[in-house]
């Protein structure tokens, strides 16, 4: 699964595939699978992200 998290990553975020991969495995927690730490970038950094940052602010 990690290729597929990889390819999604790579996608949200707009980066190379590659780039992608090495942020996957540095980027992860202990104890996460690749697939959570792929879900929290997503979360953190993809399209929306700055909206959920300004719905924080406003409130």
């Amino acid at each position: 699964m990690a290729k597929v998290d990889a390819m999604r990553l790579s996608n949200v975020l707009g980066i190379d595939l590659p780039r992608a991969v090495i942020r996957l495995r540095n980027e992860r927690r202990p104890g996460e699978s690749e697939h959570d730490a792929c879900l929290r970038i997503i979360a953190a950094e993809g399209p929306g992200a700055a909206t959920a940052e300004m719905r924080r602010a406003v409130r």
